[in-house]
């Protein structure tokens, strides 16, 4: 990460702005010069006080196709009197995001705080899922830093951004830090997709028996792990060839009454095939058309291409 590392910004986020970050947070600088310009010369030029007043004006999100529709419609919001609202705002951030144009909205969203619009903690949720995905986190902490001035409180959703964002830039051990930060300190309460994000994180990483212990620990707490969190840990488990071990989980999510699907026995199915179990391949198959699980194009092109390197 650049400058200092996110553990510093991580350990410090309470008292408020990460040390890297301890200028002025009204105005990020954005690390993307490349970027498309989302304003016009005209919006750059003039203030928004000089623009004539809009009574009662009609924002359509709907005609909304592309950067250029998006740009548009900022020149019009910044015309009207009052200024939308911060759920109007929000609401474009929302799906110039969708569009996948994170420096774009990052770029938004620095306008409408130069112009006063008011963000809450959606609209900071959002820049820092923007700088997540650009592979930023660092960017994303300062947002963190901000939240804690306003007085606001970040949510599991906001927290389990930041950790995806430690996994993306490959700083496990940050993201591991943080996680166990927050059930120590009781800052969130976890759910189901921070749990599976960590579980996801760690398998990928090639920590999946850090993960499969994790999964234990999950199933005590009072959010219950689903099938997306045994597949995410079994599919690492068959990946680093410990096909029995997948095989144990797959019986104890059965005997907690969880059902598997067709990714849980396609998982299994591919390990087994790594290491030539084919007598276990018949029976997992088998076990999948009992419980009225049909197999789907994946699993047959995992065992058409094991059968034909057989």
């Amino acid at each position: 990460m650049s400058q200092k590392s996110a553990a510093c910004a991580i350990a410090l986020f309470r008292r408020g702005i990460p040390p890297q970050f301890s200028g002025n947070l009204c105005g990020f600088v954005l690390p993307f010069p490349n970027s498309a310009p989302l304003f016009s010369s005209a919006f750059h030029s003039s203030s928004h006080k000089d623009r004539p007043f809009s009574s009662k004006p009609r924002i359509d999100f709907s005609s909304l196709n592309d950067v250029e529709d998006a740009r548009c419609l900022v020149d019009d919001m910044v015309k009207m009197r009052p200024l939308p609202s911060v759920f109007k705002f929000t609401k474009l951030l929302g799906v110039v995001v969708k569009m996948k144009h994170y420096s774009v909205t990052l770029s938004l969203f620095d306008k409408m705080r130069q112009l006063g619009v008011p963000v809450d903690e959606i609209t900071m949720s959002i820049a820092i899922n923007c700088y997540c995905l650009l592979n930023r986190v660092d960017f994303g902490f300062a947002v963190l830093g901000t939240f804690f001035k306003r007085g606001c409180e970040p949510d599991v959703t906001t927290f389990t951004t930041l950790i995806k964002g430690l996994f993306l830039v490959g700083e496990v051990a940050e993201a591991e830090k943080l996680f166990k930060k927050l059930l120590s300190e009781k800052l969130c309460e976890p759910n189901e997709v921070m749990f599976l994000t960590v579980l996801n994180g760690l398998c990928k990483a090639g920590h999946t028996l850090t993960a499969r212990d994790l999964l234990g620990f999950f199933e005590n707490m009072r959010c219950k792990p689903d099938v997306y969190a045994y597949n995410a840990v079994i599919d690492g488990l068959c990946k680093d060839k410990m096909v029995d071990g997948a095989l144990l989980l797959l019986s104890r999510m059965i005997d907690k009454g969880i059902s598997p699907d067709v990714v849980t026995f396609s998982s299994i199915i591919q390990g087994l095939c790594n290491v030539g179990r084919w007598k276990d391949v018949e029976d997992l198959l088998n076990e999948m058309l009992d419980n009225k699980i049909s197999p789907d194009v994946w699993t047959y092109n995992i065992l058409v291409d094991a059968f034909c390197k057989e």
